[in-house]
């Protein structure tokens, strides 16, 4: 299943994109992709999360593979902008990996997975959020207030 658009994505309270067989593929070519709180962006197999060059992803709903791998903003192909998994958020690949390309990655919410990479060049963890797996990365992550 794949939805893109030219502008911005949201994902609003009560929204969902689920696929139960297949891969989600959720990607703005200019803008931001927004799951807000109550909205989730769910697959059976892999979920991929892409925004616009240089613009934001918001997770302040659920991004969740329950048999695969979360990418959000995959590739080096476009300039990553921030990434921000808010105090209600949750990026989740229980049986799998989560990858996240950003050039700034605030986590006031949650990350839950096998094995975690991500690729930024700061990481924020505030008081309020959590990661659960194994973290493969050579930045640090930094302890922060947002």
């Amino acid at each position: 299943m794949n939805i893109k658009a030219n502008g911005n994505v949201n994902v609003n309270n009560g929204g969902k994109v689920n696929s139960k067989k297949k891969t989600v593929q959720v990607e703005s070519t200019n803008g931001s992709v927004v799951v807000n709180s109550g909205g989730s962006i769910e697959a059976e197999k892999n979920v991929k999360v892409q925004s616009g060059a240089g613009k934001e992803t918001i997770v302040n709903g659920t991004i969740k593979s329950r048999n695969g791998n979360v990418y959000i903003n995959p590739g080096r192909r476009r300039t990553a902008g921030d990434v921000k998994i808010g105090k209600d958020g949750s990026v989740e690949a229980p049986n799998g990996e989560v990858y996240i390309n950003a050039e700034t990655l605030f986590i006031s919410g949650k990350i839950k997975a096998r094995t975690i990479q991500k690729r930024c060049k700061v990481c924020i963890l505030d008081s309020t959020g959590s990661i659960e797996g194994r973290l493969k990365t050579k930045n640090k992550i930094s302890m922060g207030i947002l």
